[in-house]
Order: structure tokens, then sequence, then C-alpha cells
């Protein structure tokens, strides 16, 4: 108990994804899981669209084998593992599901595909409802020399940079 059960006096604060993920996990079995299994299924559910997620943004670079043992490696990566079984970091292991997403995302817009700015908007939505700090450093680190580098590929960049800052402007708007 902190402070003699008065609580502490620090704020912490939590992103809701990993818990709507959990609020739907109980409500997909009806309620009938124990809420100390709650979690775990939360996390497997995460961790399996993480997986999917790379599968997606891996088969456009590499064949179907490369992009499935990619998948594999991303899932099983220590970090990945260690903040899920380890830390207990829900939220930050919740934000490596939408990383490829918007990796995938911005790879399609480049392709001159319009109609992937939603699903753009929404997996960077579901990065900054995950781990605010992750999605910080993924945005200076990788989403932005990612945009460069398809805009470099891109036979429209002016339109694709267009549209990512649209999906990105639409995911900080959600």
């Amino acid at each position: 108990r902190c402070w003699d059960g008065r609580g502490s006096p620090v704020f912490y604060f939590y992103p809701p994804l990993f818990f709507w993920v959990t609020s739907l996990a109980d409500t997909m079995t009806a309620g009938t899981l124990a809420s100390e299994r709650l979690v775990p299924f939360a996390s497997l559910i995460l961790l399996v669209a993480s997986g999917v997620s790379m599968r997606s943004w891996l088969r456009l670079h590499v064949g179907e084998q490369r992009a499935l043992v990619g998948a594999i490696a991303y899932l099983l990566g220590p970090y990945h593992l260690y903040d899920l079984y380890g830390r207990g970091a829900l939220a930050e292991a919740s934000a490596y599901a939408s990383v490829p997403l918007i990796m995938w995302a911005l790879a399609r817009l480049g392709e001159g595909r319009p109609v992937f700015t939603p699903i753009l908007a929404v997996a960077f939505a579901a990065l900054l409802f995950s781990h605010l700090l992750i999605a910080l450093l993924v945005s200076l680190f990788l989403i932005a020399p990612y945009v460069a580098f398809v805009a470099l590929r891109s036979a429209q960049p002016i339109k694709f940079i267009m549209r990512a800052l649209a999906g990105g402007l639409l995911g900080l708007a959600l």
C-alpha cells in the first residue's frame, strides 16, 4: 500500500487502446472470462495483430515466406516479448501492432492508392491511443524517414506527401 492507503502523489496515465481491446475481448467472450484472464487474452490479440500487420507490410517488399519469417521474428522479438511478459508495459506493447500498419498504408499510398488514407489515419490514431512516447519516437525516427523514402520512389511524390499528411492529420484529429 502506498502512502498508508492514501494513494500516490504522481499522475499516472495510460492511453486507452489496450483497455479498449480488453473491453472488446470481454464482449467477444460474453463476459465468461475471469478478469485476470482478460489481460492475457487482449495481449494475445494485440500480439497476433502486430504479426499480421508486419506480414502485410513485409509482403510488399519480399516474398510470402520471407514475410512470414519476418513477422514471426517481429512477434518473438526480445523487447516485444519483454514488454508483455517482463515489464507488463501493455500500452507500449500495444503500439507495436499499429506501427507496421502505418508503414503498410504509407507504402500503398506511395503506389498511388488514395483509398489507404483513412487506413493510415486509423492506424496513426491507434498508435497515439496506445503509447505517446512510442508515438513520438516512431513519428520522428521511422515514419518521417519512411515518408521521404517512399516519396523519392513514388511516381507522384507531391500527391503522396499530401495524402500522407492528410492521413496523419486525420489520425491526430481522431
